[in-house]
């Protein structure tokens, strides 16, 4: 399909039964991942999960095309270079703060995840929107999780 024709389904408001089985997938993998984590470690892996998907975004704003309409464009504008290094000083540091190498790796395995999946959107649709950064965010939090369950 044309990126054209991309973008004419996304401004859709229907979700469609794709759109559906995805969100319906996704969230049943993280259901999945949460209920595997150990209950010792289960309220850090969320955190690190959580703060490390939800900087995704902030990374994204600097590094990858935005569309000029729309909430992808709104974002770009908005996020400065000093919020990228405030952003990631802070996953690092509740990353570190929990004294455990695997906080540490899913920080960095959610964050390369939802930088890959905005880069390959881009690359896709030639730009990425606030839909593109949803689905960063995602993916991102489920990589997180499944490396905490991993180790």
């Amino acid at each position: 399909p044309s990126a054209d024709r991309a973008e004419r389904a996304r401004r859709d408001p229907a979700v469609g039964a794709l759109g559906a089985a995805g969100v319906t997938l996704i969230l049943l993998a993280d259901a999945g991942a949460i209920g595997s984590l150990p209950t010792a470690i289960a309220v850090p892996a969320l955190i690190v999960a959580g703060a490390a998907s939800r900087s995704v975004p902030v990374l994204g704003a600097r590094s990858v095309r935005h569309g000029e309409a729309g909430l992808g464009g709104w974002w770009r504008d908005c996020v400065r270079s000093i919020d990228v290094v405030v952003c990631l000083a802070t996953v690092g540091l509740i990353a570190l703060a929990s004294r455990n190498v695997v906080h540490v790796a899913a920080a960095g395995a959610g964050l390369g995840a939802g930088m890959v999946i905005l880069l390959l959107l881009e690359r896709r649709f030639g730009v990425v929107t606030g839909d593109s950064h949803g689905a960063a965010i995602e993916g991102a939090f489920l990589v997180a999780l499944i490396v905490e369950v991993a180790a």
